[in-house]
Parts: C-alpha cells; structure tokens; sequence
C-alpha cells in the first residue's frame, strides 16, 4: 500500500507541475477507487497543500499577484464553507460547470472570444472554485486560463490559489472529524511521492519547452471535462 501511495503522489505530481492541472483530480479519481471518495478526500488534502506549497515557491517569480491576491482570499473562504458542509452545490451540477468553464478557456485560447474576467468577478469566483473544490471538484486551472494566465504564471497562481483551498478544507474537514492519525499518515506518503513528482516534472518542464506544455494543459483539460462529464469526477 505504500509503494502505491508513493506511485499515485509521484504521478500526480509530475502531472500538475507539467501540465498545471489534473494531478490533485485524478488522484483523489485514483483513491476513491481504491478506498471511498470520503477516505480519498480527506488523505489527499493535506499532502495537496503541502504539494501546491512547494510548486509555488519553485515557481514563485512568475506568480500574478493582481490574480492571486484577488483569487486567494474568495478560494479560501468557499474552500472552509464547502468543506464544513461537505457539499456547496448538487452533486449533478459539478460536471456542468466544469463544462462551461473549461470552454471558456479553451474558446479563449483559440481567439473565438476576447472576453476575460474583470478584476471583481475574480473575487465570487474564486468563492465558487473553493466552495466546489472541498467536494472534489476542479475548476481553479480552467478558472485561470480563462482569465489569461499560460505557463509558469498559470503553474504558479494555480498552485498557490490550491493551496489555501486545501488550508480551508483541511480545517473543515478536521472540524467534522475526517482526518485522523491513519489519515495523516497515508497523507505523508502521498506527500512523499508528490514532491518527488513535483521535482521531476520541474525538470521535464523545462525539456518540453512552453508550446508543448501549454498543448497539454489544453490535453489534460478536456480528459478532465470528459471525466466530469462521463459521471467519473
């Protein structure tokens, strides 16, 4: 079980750091097969935000702060009432919703539309990201694509608005009693095999250049959208 953990982090970190999306998702997909959603949650959310803490300080110069700062404090406050209540939003609604704001980026990126969140929308939705990712959604990547960011800006801002999303999950779901010792420790693992992850997809980054990585974060995307979609996120 532990080499398992080891793999699952490792693979999931070389994903998001690559790509800039789906590591933490696919996962949370991973365990919940091997164990239960609830179980899957809770392991993950801590060795998450240790893992999102370390890829923004890797890639803290190229951090958008005007995003960030406005981002960061909508995200964490959704991520606590989201958790507290376990669900924000019917179940049925997440894979809709991760729909819209998927196309959005992606019709953004092919110049179909011009359109990109004002400074003042960035606030609610970040909210809304937060609320939907303490039940295991994920929109915070899409979210920031749509409002311009690519490359180390998008790896960089991504991770950091994760990671207080997972600081207010990891509270909510210690309030109602999800993390426990066992818990913490098969999060250690993952945490474990997540910054190694973290460190070799730093380095495969670099080798595949900014125009192939930037195809698969669009790649990765829509696997996500298509999993949402099919009933499996």
């Amino acid at each position: 079980m532990a080499a398992l953990l080891l793999l699952f982090g490792a693979a999931a970190g070389v994903l998001s750091t690559v790509a800039g999306l789906g590591g933490g998702m696919l996962l949370v997909l991973a365990l919940s097969a091997a164990f239960d959603p609830r179980a899957a949650l809770a392991m993950t959310t801590p060795a998450l935000l240790g893992a999102n803490l370390h890829r923004a300080w890797i890639y803290r110069s190229a951090l958008d702060r005007r995003v960030a700062g406005i981002v960061l404090v909508g995200a964490f406050f959704g991520a606590l009432v989201g958790s507290l209540v376990a669900v924000a939003l019917p179940e049925a609604w997440l894979p809709w919703i991760l729909l819209v704001v998927a196309a959005l980026a992606v019709v953004r990126e092919l110049g179909w539309i011009h359109w990109t969140p004002s400074p003042r929308a960035l606030g609610p939705m970040g909210f809304a990201t937060g609320t939907i990712a303490a039940s295991g959604g994920m929109i915070v990547s899409p979210m920031l694509l749509a409002s311009g960011l690519r490359g180390d800006a998008l790896i960089a801002t991504a991770s950091a608005t994760a990671m207080v999303i997972h600081v207010g999950r990891v509270l909510g779901y210690g309030a109602g009693g999800w993390i426990d010792t066992d818990t913490l420790a098969s999060s250690a693992l993952l945490l474990v095999g997540l910054l190694a992850g973290n460190l070799a997809g730093t380095r495969l980054r670099a080798h595949l250049g900014d125009r192939v990585t930037h195809g698969l974060t669009y790649a990765v995307l829509v696997l996500v959208a298509a999993l949402a979609l099919a009933g499996v996120a």
